[in-house]
């Protein structure tokens, strides 16, 4: 199972890195990623990447296609009991036989539930991080704009 999160991860990064090297090619502003640092670590269900030397970098919150804790809880901090519980919580992102592969354009509706229960259940169970992000982002616009508020005479 780690070689496919390995792999799954790689996926979302080479979106990643081929979105921060067009930014760079337009010269749009995008944070830095040391991605070689990010393929060391255990796969998350969140990435934040922010870049605090250049403040017109947006804040990147990424939600790579993860199932982490959703296998062992049907809500942040429910565990799942029994069989039919715990086989809601069978999802497979990662290997090549996933209904969730980016060829894949359509989804039967049971997978497609089943795809919107563990995106819903990775944003509740990262909303502070989510939260702390937004936070960042709103006070970096508050001293942006009172960098450029016209002053009275």
């Amino acid at each position: 199972m780690e070689d496919n999160h390995l792999h799954q991860l790689r996926l979302n990064n080479r979106v990643l890195k081929q979105t921060q090297q067009h930014c760079t090619d337009h010269r749009i502003p995008f944070p830095h990623i040391d991605f070689s640092r990010v393929e060391k670590e255990a796969m998350k269900e969140v990435y934040v990447f922010e870049d605090e030397k250049n403040p017109k970098a947006p804040i990147v919150v990424h939600f790579p296609l993860a199932n982490l804790t959703f296998r062992e809880f049907k809500a942040p901090g429910v565990r799942r009991e029994g069989k039919d519980e715990l086989r809601m919580g069978e999802l497979d992102v990662s290997s090549s036989a996933s209904p969730y592969i980016t060829r894949n354009l359509a989804y039967q509706p049971e997978d497609f539930q089943k795809l919107m229960d563990l995106t819903c259940y990775n944003v509740l169970n990262n909303r502070d991080t989510l939260l702390s992000a937004l936070r960042r982002a709103l006070q970096r616009e508050r001293v942006h704009e009172d960098e450029h508020k016209p002053s009275c005479p």
